[in-house]
């Protein structure tokens, strides 16, 4: 990017080396012979002698400052005055003599001898004011520097002391424009040129300084507000909240080994001028934690920020004089906002909670009394043989065994455990669906199971889902494992869980289901079947009779014996020749594959799922017998 082009006078066009074209008023070349004069007196006999010819409006003067060149750009090298024509050179650039600063420093009202300038910046917004603001109390001047703001409202004003080139930047930076303080008048600066025929221009806009209205820092930091910043590492922090919280959040951060320390604090608005009454304003509990070694975890920084009932805040500057919101930040820099802070402790966060000066109510206490409440824990006389002096010590009581939650990634949906309640809606659950081919029931007293081969594989909008945690049918909740932690062949030695004997671990008991009265889940909805009625031909009949009488050897003859009547098969049986024995239903692959699985042997059990075109439980069953052969529960 260029810096923008301004128009030159002839002879500042011509290149490095050659001499300036020969003009009525223009001097003869300077001999590079004679030694130069100092450099006040050589500005002195230019300005008296008229070099050149007057520069166009708007162009800049023959003694201002050099041009500036593009960003980055290295200065072009001064010529030596030797060129192929001859040993004539230009003269070299006149620095500024001391009384011309001077006399700039008479110009400047309130400008001393350092060089530095009056300046009025501009704003629109109370953001960039305080930027610019900021910006120079990093460079040590003083930040109270005079603020005004329109009477409109529709700009802020920063007035300071500051080198006209400094200030230009800075102020372009911060989206502000440039005015020259000139008695009482404001001249707008071109951004370029000396302060002194910058304010001489006729066609400089100019403002009266009476049209401008006192404005103060603080005004500035309440109307510019916050904006979002990265979080960032802390070794301490503040949490306001209410105390129906504070138990929770101080738990977590013992746990975490951090300090926590706690008081009351109340709250009064920091921009209300007028009195109050301090029992009318809220009352909450500050946390201070703080980390012992390192930083605090940002993991728990990024939950108490997340929780809209707790306002985390960092201590601006590592001082306990302004609180700021955790990822907040103001446009004024933590220095001068450390200094305007007058009186108590400033809260500065976003519009959700409100800003307030914080009134600390007693010391601070231990946090860790108000996580140990909810049981007494009196103290004793040393006896005459306490028990911690006995010889034997009693061992411990063992662990009762139970489920407890524990992360279960990677687990299926083995089974789904119902209550007698529930059983009723699996009609309406199943009836249609997939599933209903695959899934069989197991009914009990008041619990019921529903399992299928290979896995459901599928979470039931009712009932508890269940995985088979081996060895055999031996499932426990989804999201839960044993405590203590017990290896499979302890729990096959406990339970005993085989083909025939399914067994559930919950919270509260150990169930156990009889397999071999599990049966095809679709039964439940299936009521009695119509009687059967053959229809056949009057024709066929009358042969099967003869065929019958012929083959039925005849009977011989005995007492008196009341005749023999044909017994009535069962509604819904299907006719079968004499001697087949009673019907049975078929035999299904799933309950081989089944069996398979409840003795163990998983892959034989993934064998024929995968040989019936079941892919899906195939992987499942595959899956299972590579972590059990791993040692991996899931």
């Amino acid at each position: 990017m260029k810096w923008p082009r301004r128009r030159r006078n002839d002879d500042q066009d011509q290149q490095p080396g050659l001499p300036p074209p020969a003009t009525p008023s223009a001097p003869p070349p300077v001999p590079p012979g004679p030694p130069r004069p100092p450099s006040g007196a050589l500005e002195e006999v230019l300005r008296s002698r008229g070099r050149g010819s007057r520069p166009p409006a708007g162009s800049a003067p023959r003694d201002a400052e050099p041009r500036p060149r593009a960003l980055g750009q290295r200065p072009a090298p001064e010529p030596d005055g030797r060129t192929a024509s001859g040993p004539a050179r230009r003269p070299a650039p006149v620095p500024k003599a001391a009384p011309a600063r001077a006399a700039l420093a008479d110009v400047n009202s309130g400008a001393g001898d350092s060089g530095e300038t009056a300046i009025a910046v501009r704003f629109a917004t109370a953001t960039s004011a305080l930027v610019f603001t900021g910006r120079l109390a990093a460079l040590g001047r003083p930040q109270a520097g005079d603020h005004r703001r329109s009477v409109d409202g529709s700009s802020w004003w920063v007035f300071t002391h500051v080198a006209l080139d400094l200030g230009r930047q800075l102020a372009t930076a911060a989206d502000g424009t440039v005015f020259l303080v000139r008695s009482t008048q404001l001249v707008r600066d071109q951004g370029w040129g000396d302060p002194e025929r910058v304010a001489g221009r006729r066609s400089a806009q100019r403002l009266p300084l009476a049209s401008l209205r006192p404005a103060t820092l603080f005004d500035l930091v309440r109307r510019a507000g916050l904006y979002s910043v990265p979080g960032r590492a802390l070794d301490d922090a503040v949490v306001l909240l209410r105390a129906e919280f504070a138990g929770g959040v101080i738990r977590r951060a013992l746990d975490l080994g951090l300090e926590v320390t706690y008081r009351p604090t109340r709250l009064t608005p920091l921009f209300d001028d007028e009195p109050s009454d301090p029992a009318q304003h809220g009352v909450v509990l500050e946390l201070a934690l703080r980390a012992p070694h390192g930083d605090l975890p940002a993991g728990f920084l990024d939950a108490l920020h997340r929780d809209p009932f707790t306002l985390l805040c960092r201590r601006v500057g590592g001082e306990d004089t302004v609180l700021m919101q955790y990822r907040q930040g103001s446009a004024l820099s933590d220095g001068p906002l450390l200094e305007l802070a007058e009186r108590g402790v400033w809260l500065l966060s976003g519009s959700e909670f409100g800003c307030a000066r914080l009134e600390r109510l007693g010391e601070p206490l231990d946090g860790g009394a108000l996580v140990e409440l909810a049981a007494d824990y009196p103290l004793q006389d040393v006896g005459a043989s306490p028990d911690w002096a006995d010889d034997a010590p009693t061992a411990p009581e063992a662990p009762r065994l139970t489920v407890v939650p524990a992360r279960t990634s990677g687990a299926t949906v083995d089974a789904t455990l119902l209550d007698g309640t529930q059983l009723d809606t699996v009609r309406m659950m199943l009836e249609g669906h997939p599933l209903a081919d695959a899934v069989q029931v197991v009914t009990g007293r008041d619990q019921h199971l529903l399992l299928a081969a290979g896995g459901l594989l599928e979470r039931l909008p009712l009932g508890e889902p269940l995985h088979c945690t081996g060895p055999g049918p031996l499932y426990i909740p989804l999201g839960f494992r044993t405590e203590p932690l017990l290896p499979p062949s302890a729990l096959e030695a406990l339970f005993e869980p085989d083909a025939d004997r399914a067994v559930v671990l919950t919270a509260h008991a150990a169930l156990v289901f009889d397999l071999t009265r599990r049966r095809p889940a679709w039964t439940l909805w299936v009521g009695p079947l119509p009687e059967p009625d053959l229809q056949l031909p009057d024709e066929a009949e009358a042969v099967l009779r003869v065929v019958d009488e012929r083959l039925t050897p005849k009977p011989k003859p005995r007492p008196a014996e009341p005749p023999r009547l044909r017994q009535a098969q069962p509604p819904g049986s299907r006719p079968r020749h004499a001697g087949t024995g009673s019907s049975r239903r078929p035999r299904h692959w799933r309950d081989t594959a089944l069996d398979a699985e409840f003795a163990g042997d998983l892959v034989r059990a993934a064998e024929i799922h995968e040989h019936n075109g079941d892919a899906l439980r195939a992987a499942n069953l595959y899956e299972r017998a590579a972590r059990q052969a791993a040692g991996r529960r899931w």
